[in-house]
């Protein structure tokens, strides 16, 4: 449609004063045969192209670019949630399931309310698709606590370490100690990173017990009630072998320990 202010022009297919302009190519029409027969000729789609930049600033394009602009972000997000395997699945069932499998694996699940970062953050899932566990994991290192996105339960610690970027330029400034993948790799290698875990061991009880926690009032007194202990791990073992047997709070937590001094 031509837009108030705009002089008419006349129609490019019959001559006729025109009464629209297409969007994507602004060829002038006076009906819809003549905007039909345009987008023949030109092979036009006449859908409006938001990266365009236009002649002139209106409110109307003003308008058009933030529906367009909250478009994408929407559609990231949604691309976002894909990637992590959970679009499909509302949070409810995700942690059904997460707790689930993890018990079949003797890993005991407890969540935080909904309120807690920790709850915001546990993006952990089964996956239907190859049958495993993706955890999130929580590296504490330095003065730093980083959480991943999910990885498989089959990942070997070491790698799923590795694959992160830990690198940061103000820890290698304080602590003169460097968290690049290379670095990291080296230390390894040489023994000199120790990795510890807070664990919990899991108190006995069977998928049929299921209804004596679900009447408790304070869930989370759960963790307090299982032995606490705090285990060093072989970081060539797997993320299933390591947590196997334990209590996990909403998804498994460890602590990175440099042995070497500051340069």
């Amino acid at each position: 449609m031509i837009e108030d202010g705009e002089i008419s022009e006349l129609c490019k297919m019959c001559g006729k004063p025109d009464k629209y302009k297409c969007p994507q190519c602004e060829t002038k029409t006076c009906s819809l045969d003549c905007c039909k027969k345009h987008k023949q000729i030109y092979n036009c789609n006449g859908i409006r192209d938001p990266t365009k930049q236009p002649n002139k600033i209106t409110e109307l394009l003003v308008q058009r670019d933030y529906n367009y602009v909250n478009e994408v972000m929407k559609t990231t997000e949604i691309i976002q949630k894909k990637l992590v395997g959970i679009t499909a699945l509302p949070d409810a069932m995700r942690y059904k399931l997460l707790k689930h499998y993890a018990r079949k694996m003797n890993v005991d699940v407890i969540l935080a309310p909904k309120i807690m970062k920790k709850h915001r953050q546990n993006l952990s899932f089964y996956s239907i698709k190859d049958k495993q566990i993706h955890w999130c994991l929580e590296l504490q290192y330095l003065n730093v606590s980083y959480v991943t996105k999910p990885i498989s339960q089959k990942t070997i610690l070491q790698d799923a370490i590795l694959e992160q970027d830990l690198f940061d330029s103000k820890l290698l400034d304080q602590y003169k100690i460097n968290t690049s993948k290379d670095s990291l790799k080296s230390f390894f290698e040489e023994g000199k990173i120790q990795l510890c875990w807070q664990s919990y061991e899991v108190l006995d009880f069977t998928e049929q017990d299921e209804y004596k926690f679900k009447n408790q009032k304070k869930r989370l007194n759960q963790v307090n009630s299982h032995q606490k202990q705090t285990l060093f791990i072989d970081p060539k073992i797997t993320i299933e072998q390591v947590i196997k047997g334990y209590t996990v709070f909403e998804f498994p937590s460890f602590e990175i320990k440099f042995l070497l001094q500051p340069q």
